[in-house]
């Protein structure tokens, strides 16, 4: 029984040693030290934040790197204390120094982890002012002499208020001991600032393009005025791209003047909409780190004003009759009309622009192109075709300029044949058959600018004229400004005539100024006085 007894203990003894022990209780907070230490990123102090420390591995809050600028892909987070914290170890691109007596870690972070930032260097848009009730009278008095007195004057007069501008303009004339009053432009005008749409109502000019006429009627034009908002750049400009570990301070230098400054913070960043000067140049990128480093990177760039960028429109639509004999007759209005024109940005390097025209007389449409090669120059395309009473015809023209700081070119060609009509157009002495024009330019710094044209016109009626002109000017210091001149002109039945002679400028204040021309036909003096910019009242 005894046996029996120390049989069953040892079995049981031995049973319960065999059983396993309860697992441990493991919690990841037990193997995590949490502390609060200094950060600083590249160099740039970033305050305290709590990190959590498990050996050489340091984890901190998701939000404490955006709001360092510090751009990373998502990554597993690891719950601590109840919180999410993503590890810094093993992210690509950042290092890690930890001072242990000073409880404080340096991070070295590459510029590609930091959210790009985009910068536009285009001015915030201007807004109108409150509108007020204002009536006002412009004149302009000339006086002549040449074997008699001649004097005339140049009158406006209006009204303008929340709904627009009422406005009328007109001519004093007196010669002979006669004095004549011309009525000119009477207007009601309209701007929405916002949309960039100016509304006319009366006497205005038709919208026109480098191969089209413009021409004076009276009736409704509506289209877009981009003169609404001085600031805004409306031809395409290249971005300037660049990075910095640190917030910096970023220039741009538009051969060598400089045109727009801002700071940047850390990482990748782009400026756009820079104001450049048209034609060809070079920029100069500066970047200032906060740490005093200075970098600096040039490169070059061809902007065009004759461009759109993209997404940009330009249109202009009107109805009415044309005028005829502006300056001479009152009223002389014929021929009831309505027009078009449309433009749009399509890329960088390509505008697209139309223009239709349609009358009792004449029906015309047409298109082009304008198109930049930065490595050659601005290049432009058009064609038109037209039904007159003449029958139809067509018209085609091509166009190259290059603009750069020291020298500039440009030369087109235009050919239409003899039946190619629209608005405007009604003897064969008025309709160009062909065109050449060409143009250079060259500045030699100090020592002045000189400058040449050349210009042949044919008509439908077989006139032909050509127009040669070579120009010379240079500013003495700030005494006054010298320029000379030479034409040479050719007309068909009128032989050949030539003009050279010398002008020059004197400035008498900051209102007044002189002229003095001498050339080979007469002598002619002007003295000039501007009206006070502030002020009321005041008489110039």
């Amino acid at each position: 029984m005894a046996a029996l007894c120390l049989l069953a203990d040892a079995t049981a003894a031995g049973a319960q040693s065999a059983a396993p022990d309860p697992p441990a209780r493991q919690q990841d907070s037990d193997r995590f030290e949490l502390l609060f230490v200094a950060i600083t990123v590249n160099g740039v102090p970033e305050g305290e934040y709590l990190v959590a420390r498990r050996g050489g591995d340091f984890f901190v809050h998701p939000s404490d790197l955006v709001r360092w600028g510090v751009r990373v892909s998502p990554a597993a987070t690891t719950m601590i204390e109840n919180e999410a914290f993503v590890p810094l170890t093993g992210i690509a691109g950042m290092t890690l120094q930890f001072d242990a007596a000073g409880q404080r870690i340096a991070l070295i972070v590459s510029a590609e982890l930091f959210a790009s930032s985009n910068v536009s260097a285009m001015a915030v848009r201007v807004r109108p002012t409150k509108s007020a009730f204002a009536a006002f009278l412009n004149y302009d008095l000339s006086v002549q002499y040449d074997h008699k007195a001649q004097a005339a004057a140049f009158l406006e007069a209006g009204i303008s208020d929340g709904w627009g501008l009422l406005a009328s303009t007109a001519a004093v004339g007196q010669q002979a001991g006669s004095s004549r009053v011309t009525r000119l432009d009477s207007y009601f005008l309209r701007d929405d600032p916002d949309t960039l749409v100016r509304l006319i109502v009366g006497d205005t000019v038709t919208d026109a393009r480098d191969w089209s006429r413009q021409i004076r009627f009276g009736g409704v034009r509506l289209g877009t005025e981009f003169s609404l908002q001085p600031n805004l750049i409306t031809f395409s400009t290249p971005a300037f791209t660049g990075r910095t570990a640190i917030p910096s301070n970023v220039e741009l230098l538009v051969n060598n003047a400089q045109r727009f400054q801002a700071d940047v913070a850390a990482g990748p960043f782009s400026i756009n909409q820079v104001p450049l000067v048209n034609g060809a140049g070079d920029v100069t990128l500066v970047i200032r780190d906060t740490l005093g480093v200075e970098r600096r990177v040039t490169s070059s760039y061809y902007v065009s004003s004759r461009l759109l960028r993209p997404g940009l429109s330009d249109w202009s639509l009107e109805a009415g009759a044309e005028r005829l004999g502006y300056g001479i007759r009152n009223f002389g209005y014929t021929n009831p009309f309505a027009a078009g024109s449309y433009r749009r940005g399509v890329a960088d390097w390509l505008t697209l622009e139309s223009r239709a025209e349609l009358s009792g007389d004449v029906q015309m449409i047409g298109g082009g192109a304008d198109i930049v090669w930065p490595a050659i120059g601005e290049f432009g395309i058009a064609g038109a075709v037209s039904r007159g009473d003449d029958g139809k015809g067509a018209l085609y023209r091509i166009f190259f300029s290059r603009i750069t700081p020291g020298w500039n070119v440009a030369v087109s060609y235009q050919r239409a044949s003899r039946k190619f009509d629209q608005l405007g157009i009604y003897r064969d002495a008025e309709r160009i058959t062909g065109q050449l024009q060409a143009s250079g330019s060259l500045s030699l710094g100090r020592r002045g600018n000189f400058g040449l044209v050349y210009t042949d016109l044919e008509y439908a009626d077989r006139n032909r004229t050509r127009l040669a002109s070579a120009n010379y000017s240079i500013g003495i210091k700030d005494r006054g400004y010298l320029s000379l001149f030479a034409l040479r002109s050719t007309t068909r039945g009128s032989g050949t005539q030539t003009t050279a002679g010398a002008g020059f400028t004197i400035p008498f204040g900051s209102r007044s100024s002189g002229y003095v021309q001498a050339d080979t036909r007469n002598v002619l003096a002007e003295l000039r006085r501007t009206p006070p910019r502030k002020g009321a009242g005041a008489i110039g």
